[in-house]
């Protein structure tokens, strides 16, 4: 049974067109399938999506099967997103750890999406391209972006 007072394992959110992957406490199968149904829907609307992964710190290392699951992801989404930001919220021994993995990781899918790893959301944010405009029913406000992943990933 699942205790009520922990935050979900995972979640998916859409913010523009950046992609929200938020682990919290593990990376479950039906969120990766939730990421490629965001990344089609952006697509249809004519732009390029980027998938911000944000990793707790101290979040478990992921299951074979996990690591399989994001591969085969990765693989789809192959020409279909600008890049895959992973920002991981630790440090010391965990971080370069799970810096490692996402590198083992993404050397299996060759000519895959650029994968960058962030210590720092700000860093994070800075190199999402979306972070200089948001389209909200064809208009684009300046700088919206940003605003909405920071505040909705320091929460």
């Amino acid at each position: 049974m699942t205790d009520p007072a922990l935050p979900p394992c995972c979640t998916v959110e859409r913010i523009g067109h950046v992609v929200v992957l938020d682990i919290q406490r593990a990376l479950r199968m039906e969120q990766l399938e939730s990421v490629a149904t965001a990344v089609a829907v952006i697509e249809r609307e004519g732009a390029l999506p980027e998938i911000l992964v944000r990793v707790a710190a101290g979040v478990g290392f992921p299951t074979t099967e996990a690591r399989a699951g994001f591969v085969t992801h990765l693989r789809a989404l192959r020409d279909r997103v600008r890049a895959v930001h992973v920002l991981l919220e630790g440090h010391g021994f965990w971080a370069a750890t799970m810096t490692a993995l996402v590198a083992t990781v993404t050397r299996a899918v060759p000519y895959g999406p650029k994968v960058l790893v962030h210590t720092r959301l700000d860093d994070a944010l800075a190199l999402v391209e979306g972070g200089r405009s948001l389209q909200v029913s064809g208009v684009f406000e300046r700088a919206g972006l940003r605003e909405r992943l920071a505040q909705r990933l320091s929460a």
